[in-house]
């Protein structure tokens, strides 16, 4: 795969892909060996899934279809993602776990609107109207409300009680890398910390806070998932962050972990080896793959 095509979003899911199609033959026996319980013999639990997979020459002809097409990879599009109404929970279910422990009801989202093939992400229909702008505001101010209740606010920012400028800087970089998906700028820092006193001199330090991370849940920054890449030798590359979202959200439908955002932010998501070491690491450990899977599946054959 060129070093063009494989820095464009269609080349780096044909790469994902082809890791998932690879996994899949595992989970169905790659051996050749068909156990009683359907669990095969391939690998030591790492595959997506096992049960009932006993035809692995159906197994084997769709990994084959699938890895056909890895070295057949084009640019695709520029363009900004919506996020989707379980793309959206997820992600605030992993920056916030305070959320789940607190009894969050989730998000306020209607449902997506599917495609003619059945999928919720089709980036075409993702838009942001009058209505979706109406729920993501629900949405994002029902989790603003959770997160600076006096039950869960020590526990989510510790250094809440002093209620000085340090502490609403510090949360306003620590909130906005992880729902931006990138380390803010300091124009983007010092806005957001300026607003929380503008609102904090109104009310209270816990209200700016409030309303502080409501507009951050709001921002396009969270909303949006970039795929647009920077100009280089002719074409578009996606720059470190955008990789390390694309790798997310393919294999756990949500937001980067803390150690994807580090490998974008040291620069180690060059090449595609580095890349499949990302794309593996999730699949083999992250909680929320199977049920990502399996969504996939449900939209595709309904």
């Amino acid at each position: 795969m060129s070093t063009r095509n494989f820095s464009m979003r269609s080349g780096l899911r044909s790469l994902l892909w082809c890791g998932l199609a690879s996994a899949l033959l595992l989970g169905c026996g790659a051996a050749g060996s068909d156990s009683d319980d359907g669990a095969g013999s391939g690998g030591n639990g790492g595959g997506v899934v096992r049960e009932g997979c006993k035809a692995d020459e159906i197994c084997e002809s769709i990994a084959e279809d699938v890895r056909a097409t890895c070295d057949d990879s084009r640019s695709g599009p520029r363009l900004l993602r919506r996020l989707t109404r379980s793309e959206t929970e997820a992600s605030l279910r992993d920056i916030f776990p305070e959320l789940t422990t607190a009894g969050w009801a989730g998000v306020k989202l209607s449902v997506d609107s599917g495609s003619k093939l059945g999928f919720s992400n089709d980036a075409n229909l993702l838009g942001v109207g009058g209505s979706t702008a109406r729920e993501w505001q629900k949405t994002a101010e029902d989790v603003a409300d959770v997160l600076t209740d006096d039950a869960v606010l020590g526990t989510f920012l510790p250094c809440a009680s002093a209620g000085n400028t340090e502490c609403a800087t510090e949360f306003v970089n620590k909130v906005g890398r992880r729902l931006f998906r990138r380390p803010l700028t300091g124009d983007e820092t010092k806005r957001y910390v300026d607003f929380q006193a503008s609102v904090a001199t109104r009310s209270d330090f816990t209200k700016g806070l409030k309303w502080t991370l409501s507009s951050m849940i709001q921002s396009p920054n969270a909303i949006y998932r970039r795929e647009i890449g920077a100009e280089k030798d002719g074409s578009y590359q996606l720059d470190q962050f955008e990789l390390a979202s694309e790798i997310a959200y393919m294999y756990s439908g949500s937001t980067p972990d803390e150690e994807l955002l580090a490998a974008a932010e040291s620069g180690q998501l060059d090449g595609k080896e580095a890349i499949r070491a990302q794309a593996e690491r999730l699949l083999n450990n992250h909680p929320r793959l199977l049920a990502n899977v399996e969504n996939f599946f449900v939209e595709w054959l309904n």
